[in-house]
């Protein structure tokens, strides 16, 4: 019993560390597509991608907010996919009668709500830094239809401290959960669409000998059978679920990953744009003037009052942002837990 849970501290503490570093490198690499996204999503006027990166002043703009985003990314990365793992396995073992897609589907729910408790703080800081050059380009334009130019100039951008520090004395606390349900409408609809489908396509390409040649997954050294079997059957972790099957897990590479991850992050993010549109014009709120009682009456308003290409407006930003971001960090968290589980 002792080295049961040993063993469960030793991968819980394992698949903790391995998801903040997964975590926080798909952040970095994505973070410039992100700051185009929330500028989109807050703008008042319909602007393409392509335009709006030809209205940067400057590439490192793109990266404001940075420091701040990846260091909350960390704990909200290995929350979300530790808590999946173990839920995932937990429900697997006790539950074993319930459908597959009942395990996934309850523990994407659990995960989202666990990490969002971080997820939701960095998103209103972060949006708020992204936004700033939105909001100057605002107030630029009404100096002008004013005639102010004799005006004092605007003030310089601030950094993501300033704003925690303005946030906090103007709303507290509170200030920095704005949109957490919100955040939940999002992310919720998101995440179940996601894992059902990426262990689906898991399932698909182990269990799929017209798809073996394609050389998608690759076999435990310790296997020397050629027939595959159910990744869903294969998880061995925190001592829960043992392995019933004489055969070794059959894993996928890193390009099956990537293929799988990206597929379904694109299609997941892309049917939930139009509430994140509302969540992120909530936590922004750049005119002052957002009183959404809940985000379906964001959504009617915003339809309503703009027009419904309104509520996919930073589509193919959020798309180009969150596939290759939940395919990174996914890829990575995986590969490297195929590695350490054989060592």
């Amino acid at each position: 019993m002792k080295e049961s849970e040993q063993l469960q501290q030793h991968h819980l503490l394992r698949n903790l560390l391995l998801s903040c570093l997964s975590g926080i490198f798909a952040r970095t690499c994505t973070y410039p597509i992100d700051t185009l996204r929330t500028q989109l999503q807050v703008m008042t006027e319909d602007q393409s991608l392509i335009t709006r990166i030809r209205a940067l002043r400057s590439f490192r703009s793109l990266f404001r907010g940075i420091l701040y985003a990846t260091s909350l990314t960390a704990p909200a990365t290995a929350i979300y996919l530790t808590s999946y793992d173990y839920i995932k396995s937990l429900i697997s073992h006790h539950y074993p009668i319930l459908p597959h897609s009942a395990a996934y589907f309850s523990a994407a729910c659990t995960a989202e709500v666990l990490s969002a408790t971080f997820w939701t703080p960095m998103e209103v800081i972060k949006q708020k830094v992204q936004a700033q050059p939105i909001r100057a380009e605002l107030i630029e334009k009404q100096r002008v239809k004013e005639n102010l130019k004799s005006a004092k100039p605007i003030a310089q951008r601030i950094g993501s401290l300033e704003e925690i520090k303005f946030l906090f004395q103007k709303e507290g606390l509170r200030g920095f959960y704005k949109g957490y349900f919100a955040q939940l409408m999002v992310f919720l609809p998101y995440s179940c669409t996601y894992f059902v489908l990426y262990e689906a396509y898991k399932d698909l390409i182990i269990s799929s000998s017209v798809l073996s040649p394609l050389n998608l997954f690759q076999k435990s050294s310790s296997s020397s059978s050629s027939v595959p079997i159910s990744a869903s059957c294969s998880v061995v972790d925190y001592g829960v679920l043992v392995e019933s099957s004489p055969l070794a897990p059959i894993k996928l590479n890193f390009a099956g990953y990537l293929t799988g991850s990206t597929l379904c992050a694109a299609i997941s993010s892309a049917v939930t744009c139009p509430l994140d549109v509302v969540k992120t014009r909530l936590q922004v709120d750049l005119h002052n003037n957002i009183n959404y009682r809940n985000p379906l009456t964001g959504l009617y308003l915003i339809w309503k009052t703009e027009g419904a290409r309104t509520l996919w407006r930073g589509l193919s930003a959020r798309v180009l942002f969150v596939a290759p971001s939940t395919a990174l960090s996914i890829s990575c968290y995986e590969l490297l837990k195929n590695h350490f589980e054989s060592q």
